[in-house]
């Protein structure tokens, strides 16, 4: 009896194994949006303006479905990229990017940091060289 239960759980079990393969398989057939590609690409570069941390791409807010048919709209009438992203730059701001752009106020903030680092290296560099050639003269009276 044991047996037999057995064996109609693997029967079942197997059975769905099929059904799910064939059904991804019809899923398969069905062709993407030819815009769908462009769409994904500019959606990942850009944030939600709602969402904290997710790309317009991921985010599931109503407001990132509007701003990706915007997308594929712009993308219909033949806009660039770099227009697109243009557009909801000027809309949303610099931080509607998810890299912000090389411009002057970003180039400071990455570069004072870094600045700062190398000036504290060679501050410490300078104390200890000092302080060695102190105790080498000190040694030798």
């Amino acid at each position: 009896m044991k047996h037999a239960a057995a064996i109609a759980l693997v029967a079942l079990l197997l059975g769905a194994a099929i059904l799910q393969s064939r059904a991804s398989g019809a899923s398969e057939n069905v062709r993407e949006d030819p815009l769908e590609g462009s769409v994904r690409e500019i959606a990942q570069q850009l944030r939600c303006p709602v969402c904290q941390g997710e790309t317009l791409y991921d985010s599931q807010s109503s407001l990132a479905a509007e701003m990706r048919a915007i997308i594929r709209e712009q993308l219909a009438a033949n806009r660039s990229e770099p227009e697109i992203i243009a557009y909801f730059v000027d809309r949303y701001g610099d931080y509607v990017r998810l890299a912000p752009s090389w411009n002057g106020g970003h180039v400071v903030i990455w570069l004072v940091p870094l600045l700062a680092f190398v000036a504290g290296v060679t501050g410490v560099s300078l104390a200890i060289r000092r302080r060695h050639k102190a105790s080498g003269t000190q040694e030798g009276r």
